[in-house]
């Protein structure tokens, strides 16, 4: 009622209350008893907007199971990827511009690459996309109004939707369970079910090194096959070309030594990764070094970190990496905050989560503090993690959730074995 008042909106605008960093779920005498604070002490309450919970708002039929998702180009599209090795591109209509055959079999993972280029919309978007194939692969799309250059200057006009391979990466000797890309886009990491946590070379810098040599694999719009042929030929070109550039590891960081099922990099100088080997590790990235491990009981699956920090962030935690949700075989969402100094146990927040294994988590873009879950319950939750209690619970999918992510921060995608993804609008 105070903040009806005090507020005055239409519709009325929903508030959270924040105690000690803990949003309050109860009656206020109910959470100091639980805390066990005296009545008679000062205790500071913060209200910040609530979180709404998401709705449905469209699925999008595939042929196959949906294992991956990744918002590109700015947000403006999200890409899609498939046990059956095809990505495709959506727009915020649901409309499909553009899919094309990623990999010879399954698609695993995908992983939007950020340039400075692209943030100021100069150039194609680059996507990251692993496989069972053993390969790595660094795609340059082409979806809205880009223009072409050909190599003497000219412009070319106007491109059609277009998917060109421009480097493959080669060091794996198993499938390709898991793929990041450095803040910077200059770099990117990849596990596998080897055991190996591999770093490369990516970005703008290959796409520069492949057109110097005037030749890249292009992958037909909506074929489903490869057509190789120059950069700015004629669209129904068939020039044969040579393959895209074939690259080599940089470094490997050593610590798993099992199954590598996820990897997270919120920041240039750190970076996650968990495996079937029960651990959570974080590396520096400059030094190579593995400087903190969480050991638990079960198979880790998915693992994420927040990039920014949002606005409502406290100011310890802007631009901090030191935090990581990550979750597996055992149900359990868990929070990980390294900076904690009072011992690995009380340094990771544990929330029962899921009744089946957490296949995937995406933390909110611009936010500290709100992450997604899906499950092979099929069930799709929307998290704050200064509460046990979930925002949402989206009951959507009719078979296993196999991938989260978020489509800028106001839409969350899932995807799964019913072979449907599915949107969701947060108001």
């Amino acid at each position: 009622m105070l903040f009806g008042y005090l507020f005055p909106a239409d519709p009325p605008l929903p508030f959270d209350f924040v105690i000690d960093g803990e949003l309050v779920r109860r009656s206020l005498e109910q959470h100091l008893l639980q805390h066990n604070i005296s009545p008679e002490a000062v205790v500071e309450v913060e209200y910040v907007p609530a979180v709404v919970p998401p709705e449905a708002k469209a699925a999008l039929p595939h042929e196959d199971w949906i294992t991956a998702v990744a918002a590109v180009s700015n947000g403006s599209c999200l890409a899609s990827g498939a046990a059956d090795g095809v990505v495709r591109l959506w727009s915020g209509g649901g409309e499909c511009p553009l899919k094309y055959s990623a990999h010879k079999m399954g698609v695993t993972a995908l992983a939007a690459v950020s340039t400075p280029q692209q943030q100021q919309q100069q150039q194609p978007s680059l996507l990251l996309s692993a496989g069972k194939d053993h390969a790595l692969r660094l795609w340059q799309l082409t979806v809205g109004p880009h223009q072409q250059q050909q190599h003497n200057g000219a412009v070319n006009g106007v491109t059609r939707p277009s998917a060109q391979c421009v480097a493959v990466y080669l060091g794996h000797e198993e499938s390709v369970q898991s793929v990041a890309a450095s803040p910077g886009g200059d770099y990117c990491c990849s596990g596998g079910w080897d055991g190996q946590l591999l770093l490369w070379r990516t970005g703008q810098q290959l796409v520069d090194q492949a057109s110097t040599s005037g030749l890249y694999e292009t992958a037909e719009p909506a074929a489903g096959k490869n057509k190789r042929r120059k950069v700015g030929s004629a669209a129904n070109g068939t020039t044969a070309a040579a393959a895209p550039l074939e690259l080599r590891p940089t470094a490997a960081l050593e610590g798993h030594v099992h199954c590598v099922a996820a990897v997270a990099w919120p920041e240039p100088g750190a970076l996650y990764s968990g495996g079937w080997d029960h651990s959570v590790r974080r590396y520096d990235v400059e030094t190579r070094a593995n400087i903190d491990t969480y050991n638990g009981s079960k198979a880790i699956y998915a693992i994420a970190a927040p990039t920014t920090a949002g606005a409502n962030a406290p100011s310890s935690s802007s631009g901090s990496s030191d935090v990581v949700a990550f979750g597996g075989s055992d149900r359990v969402l868990r929070i990980w905050d390294t900076r904690s100094v009072k011992g690995e146990g009380l340094a990771v927040k544990a929330y029962a989560a899921h009744e089946s294994w957490i296949a995937s988590i995406a933390w909110r873009p611009n936010s500290s503090y709100h992450v997604a879950t899906g499950s092979h319950d099929g069930c799709v939750k929307v998290w704050d993690i200064r509460t046990a209690v979930p925002v949402g619970s989206l009951q959507h999918h009719k078979d296993k959730v196999l991938c989260v992510g978020w489509w800028a921060s106001h839409m969350l995608a899932s995807g799964g074995a019913d072979c449907k993804l599915q949107l969701y609008d947060l108001p």
